[in-house]
């Protein structure tokens, strides 16, 4: 996916998580531990989180703990 593609709805939801817990990437970043680029890329949709992250995101997540509630459907990481 080229950096100018817009992002899809994964990449729209992470970055609706962060903004609904107040951090900028750089404390999401360390809250879900990866780089601040990561999470860039990740809100961009060039890169896909790895299924761990997908889980830390939807702890650190409004609800908590349960990827399919904060809004990271199963298929998504089908192709891993």
């Amino acid at each position: 996916m080229s950096r100018s593609a817009r992002p899809d709805g994964l990449a729209r939801r992470i970055a609706q998580v962060r903004r609904q817990l107040g951090l900028t990437q750089g404390a999401f970043a360390r809250r879900i531990g990866v780089s601040r680029n990561a999470v860039g890329r990740y809100e961009a949709g060039t890169v896909v989180p790895s299924a761990a992250t997908l889980d830390r995101i939807a702890e650190a997540g409004p609800r908590g703990g349960n990827r399919r509630a904060a809004g990271f459907a199963a298929g998504v990481m089908g192709r891993r």
